[in-house]
């Protein structure tokens, strides 16, 4: 692995709790594309990497940390069954948990435009729906704009 792979791993391990291994099969498995657009990685400038879109929603979930006997108990309210458990200290298993969230919140590889257009909507489908929907009523008598 050379310096420059190595860092992405880092940065890719600490930012989504995934390896360089996951990215790279995760782009294999799209083919080298964006998700949404379907645009190869290669045609935008400077051949720039897809980017990995998450939940932010569930990567910031509060995590609930308390002390049961001798031993240390993570948990969030939204994943009922979902505990880690320390005997060392509060701090191993908020980590562990806020790990798994990272992990969980994974969706797949978007390109810049595609995954600025989810975050400016705040990932919220309905608004997807309603920007079609304005998009499309203009369309009507405009065929000759996309020929």
């Amino acid at each position: 692995m050379t310096k420059r792979e190595r860092r992405r791993d880092s940065y890719i391990r600490r930012k989504y709790g995934r390896s360089l291994r996951w990215y790279n099969r995760k782009l294999e498995e799209q083919d080298g594309r964006c998700a949404i657009c379907g645009k190869h990685w290669k045609d935008f400038k400077a051949g720039m990497p897809l980017a990995v879109d998450h939940d932010h929603k569930l990567a910031g979930l509060y995590i609930y940390t308390f002390r049961i006997d001798c031993m240390y108990v993570a948990w969030v309210p939204q994943f009922k069954y979902k505990v880690f458990v320390s005997f060392k200290n509060p701090k191993v298993v908020r980590k562990k948990m806020r790990m798994w969230l990272k992990r969980k919140a994974n969706r797949g590889l978007l390109c810049y435009p595609c995954n600025t257009a989810l975050r400016k909507l705040g990932d919220r489908p309905k608004k997807f729906l309603a920007a079609a929907i304005y998009l499309f009523s203009y369309q009507v008598g405009m065929e000759w704009r996309h020929k």
